[in-house]
């Protein structure tokens, strides 16, 4: 009996431990839907939430309300992307953060690396405490800015679940979850020499025809009609006329 009352001890207090240690993301974001209700919707609409449940460690970097706009109208695989760089499989709050080393990048995984997809450190982020104390948080992927600054703490749960709020989502060069680029306009020289249309070639003229050559019937024909008239001329003087 003494056996079986510790063993549904120790049952008791597996099931009571792993309730209590249980992450719920929604849960605990529902209750400030003023400031990141929108950040919430989203990692419900991707299905982020489910994976970030399952975790037994994970610090959430949060985008309030307006801060999330930014991503409208971006396609939801290319969201999920982005967003799933803002889960950190590992604990960090407030004091652990200012314990890192002034000027030097920490790198830490994201969730995004268990993905698959990440390439080129996509997968992992920068985190550097600047020179006047400001915590900032990168792509690792190279050349890529530490443009998110950390804005203070939403809530945590020691060395379980850590929310932290930043200020604008986290950019990777290189990869379709950063920047979209406009295609440049056509370079307009107007100092250049306007392009000429070639050159019709003018109609060719027809030659002209030269009017047909008298005949020598025409000819003769005259010719005898003047015969005959100085012969008439020559009888009539001969007749006295």
């Amino acid at each position: 009996m003494a056996n079986k009352a510790s063993l549904l001890t120790i049952a008791l207090f597996l099931v009571f431990s792993t309730t209590s240690t249980a992450i719920d993301i929604t849960k605990i974001l529902d209750q400030y839907p003023d400031t990141y209700g929108s950040f919430n919707g989203l990692l419900t609409a991707t299905k982020l939430s489910e994976e970030i449940n399952k975790r037994q460690t994970v610090t959430i970097l949060a985008l309030d309300n307006d801060s999330i706009d930014t991503l409208s109208g971006r396609p939801i695989e290319e969201v999920t992307k982005m967003l799933s760089n803002h889960v950190i499989l590992d604990y960090f709050d407030e004091a652990k953060l200012k314990e890192l080393k002034a000027k030097q990048s920490t790198t830490v995984t994201t969730l995004y690396q268990t993905t698959g997809d990440a390439q080129n450190s996509q997968g992992f982020l920068n985190i550097s405490v600047m020179g006047s104390g400001e915590v900032m948080f990168g792509s690792a992927v190279k050349n890529s800015p530490l443009n998110s600054k950390l804005l203070g703490s939403v809530m945590n749960k020691p060395y379980t679940v850590s929310v932290l709020h930043v200020s604008e989502p986290i950019i990777a060069l290189g990869s379709e979850n950063g920047p979209l680029a406009a295609t440049p306009p056509p370079k307009n020289d107007s100092n250049a020499p306007a392009k000429r249309a070639p050159a019709k070639s003018a109609p060719t003229t027809p030659p002209l025809k030269k009017p047909p050559a008298e005949s020598g019937s025409s000819m003769n024909t005259v010719g005898s009609k003047i015969g005959v008239a100085v012969v008439m001329g020559l009888v009539m003087n001969l007749m006295g006329f």
